[in-house]
């Protein structure tokens, strides 16, 4: 069986970049010594907590480079109103790379309101 093509939601591309905004440039030195940062998550009104296997595990990877490089067709499916990971890193990513398309959903991280429109895609 071969793979025909790959669906990603809203990939976490260029999220060292948004750790690095949010929590300045020491962000890694205090992941290592508390193994984790927590942060508000506003939309649950709660602190949530970001663990440090989860950023030695991204950084192993050049996800923008290595998605580009996958030689099937790529769509990503990202939520306009994504607080995390913003919709327009998709959409740029998917203009430097013509076997990827973007699509837009109307919702946020959580995807509360389009599960069922998710479906549609698989």
């Amino acid at each position: 069986m071969r793979i025909r093509k790959i669906i990603l939601l809203a990939p976490v591309i260029k999220l060292q970049d948004k750790l690095q905004d949010k929590f300045g440039t020491n962000y890694k030195e205090e992941l290592i010594k508390n193994w984790y940062i927590a942060f508000y998550h506003v939309k649950d009104k709660k602190n949530v907590t970001l663990k440090l296997e989860f950023v030695e595990d991204l950084n192993k990877y050049d996800l923008e480079k290595e998605i580009g490089l996958i030689p099937i067709p790529i769509t990503i499916i990202h939520w306009t109103r994504d607080k995390i990971i913003e919709s327009s890193v998709s959409e740029s990513y998917s203009q430097k790379h013509g076997h990827i398309k973007t699509i837009l959903v109307d919702d946020d991280h959580n995807l509360t309101m389009s599960l069922k429109t998710l479906e549609t895609f698989l």
